[in-house]
């Protein structure tokens, strides 16, 4: 019965550890975001998604760090798989179709980005 309660406080500590560890790396990222520094936005955004690959915001949080490295189709490319990826696991999130339908802006594909915000 001790054995067993030892187990699960572990398991409830690991929980927390992993949950606290991605919302580091995650408010890292946005403040990287904020203060442009879109590089170590992008590692830290990239760290709370291997923590946690189920959590929206990290996806949105990265494909905005693309955008702002700079507008190369490699840039565009990931941020696009990002911000799809975020739909993918919320589609309620709003900040993810604002950001494909700006990808999708920039390339010059203005239907699909009057489709995305429909759908939206």
């Amino acid at each position: 019965m001790f054995l067993a309660a030892v187990l699960m406080l572990g398991l409830t500590a690991c929980g927390r550890s992993a949950e606290v560890n991605w919302q580091e790396q995650y408010d890292l990222g946005v403040r990287y975001l904020s203060e442009g520094n879109y590089e170590e936005a992008i590692i830290a955004f990239t760290a709370a998604i291997e923590i946690d690959p189920n959590r929206a915001e990290a996806y949105v949080g990265r494909g905005d760090a693309y955008i702002g490295s700079g507008e190369i189709e490699d840039n565009l490319a990931a941020a696009q798989a990002d911000y799809a990826a975020a739909i993918e696991l919320d589609d309620t999130n709003v900040q993810a179709y604002l950001g494909l339908a700006d990808v999708y802006i920039r390339r010059g594909e203005f239907e699909k980005a009057r489709e995305v915000l429909e759908t939206g």
